[in-house]
């Protein structure tokens, strides 16, 4: 215990500030500190009794200045000294720190900490959000400059072109609007002019290939607007020579023959003549039964006929000329009469286009029977 009368220690530098090892009955001398109190807390045992702390120097009715709270952790182990240079602050009697207001304190300390927690939360999420919602309103950035490519060049416009002859009539062609895979010649029928029958499947011949027409080499009469052929056949040939050479389409080979009614059985006549010029034929409404002789070195044959026309010259045939290893089909020209294309000429010519082109070529898209074509109905 200090000596708090003694003149000999009383400021004494040897005694000021010692706190005796036993920690429940020490004296702590704070000078010059007016009258105050604290806590020891054990680090085992918890809050140990109050530790009074003594008076030293100046007068003992000095107002006492406030001090926050304080807690001293005693060690009975060793001893603190502690002089007025020491920043050292005291709890008021009144103000004295119990073991339940150490708890609620710390209780206070982690609500505090875990409010602030969710508030840097709240405040990072939202910000998070701000510049969402700002890359959103932002205009999409311009995306660089791509070299432009050229357009392609509009499509050929798809007609009859007609083309001067020397010493003959005028031929017709047909130029090709997309990849020439068939070169085609179309033979019309008796009296008639070839122009409208051509038109009326000019798409689907445009599509595949090039295409000449040319007109009988007899009047029917009158203005000689409606014209049949002859049965001369080779100079029908040297005819054919000559609107190709004049169309600028060279020496005809490899042509896909087209007759209608006579233009059918001539077309049959310069296959069976000539099958290395004129490879392969469509038939329509031959006067006449295809016969798998004339037809023998045929590259692939189409029969057709209308459906209100007689068709039993062209289904006849097709056995016949399968059974000789002819790649045949039969094709209906739908509402047609005799003489007419039918309701849908594109849609039936392009099917017997397809079917010739997909056995000389091996390579068109479009639809089209099977090589041996479909059951005659």
């Amino acid at each position: 215990k200090t000596n708090q009368g003694s003149k000999t220690n009383r400021g004494s530098k040897t005694n000021r500030g010692r706190i005796a090892p036993d920690c429940a009955d020490s004296l702590i001398t704070l000078a010059p500190l007016h009258r105050a109190a604290a806590i020891a807390i054990d680090p085992k045992t918890g809050p140990l009794p109050r530790t009074v702390v003594s008076e030293i120097g100046g007068s003992s009715d000095a107002p006492t200045p406030p001090a926050p709270a304080l807690v001293l952790r005693c060690d009975p182990t060793s001893l603190a000294v502690l002089d007025s240079r020491a920043r050292v602050e005291a709890l008021a009697p009144s103000r004295i720190a119990s073991a339940r207001d150490i708890r609620g304190m710390a209780r206070v300390r982690f609500v505090f900490a875990l409010v602030s927690s969710v508030t840097l939360a709240a405040l990072a999420v939202i910000n998070l959000r701000h510049r969402h919602v700002a890359a959103r309103t932002e205009p999409p950035a311009a995306p660089p400059a791509a070299t432009v490519a050229p357009p392609d060049p509009p499509p050929r416009s798809v007609g009859l072109e007609v083309v001067p002859v020397d010493d003959d009539l005028p031929a017709f062609v047909l130029r090709a609007s997309g990849a020439r895979r068939l070169t085609m010649l179309f033979v019309p029928g008796m009296c008639v002019h070839p122009g409208g029958y051509v038109q009326a499947f000019q798409y689907a011949a445009a599509a595949r290939g090039d295409l000449v027409t040319l007109q009988g080499d007899v009047s029917c009469g009158g203005n000689g607007f409606a014209r049949k052929w002859s049965s001369d056949l080779a100079a029908m040939d040297r005819r054919i020579q000559a609107a190709f050479r004049a169309s600028g389409l060279g020496e005809p080979r490899d042509v896909v023959v087209i007759g209608y009614s006579q233009g059918a059985e001539r077309a049959e006549r310069l296959v069976a003549r000539w099958p290395d010029r004129y490879s392969s034929a469509v038939l329509i409404a031959s006067p006449i039964v295809p016969a798998a002789q004339d037809l023998a070195r045929a590259r692939a044959v189409v029969l057709m006929a209308g459906t209100l026309d007689a068709q039993a010259n062209m289904r006849s045939a097709v056995a016949p000329l399968r059974h000789a290893g002819i790649p045949t089909t039969f094709l209906e020209l739908p509402g047609a009469r005799h003489g007419q294309m039918g309701n849908s000429p594109e849609n039936t010519m392009s099917e017997a286009l397809t079917y010739i082109s997909n056995i000389l070529n091996e390579n068109d898209p479009g639809p089209g029977p099977s090589h041996g074509g479909p059951p005659v109905r």
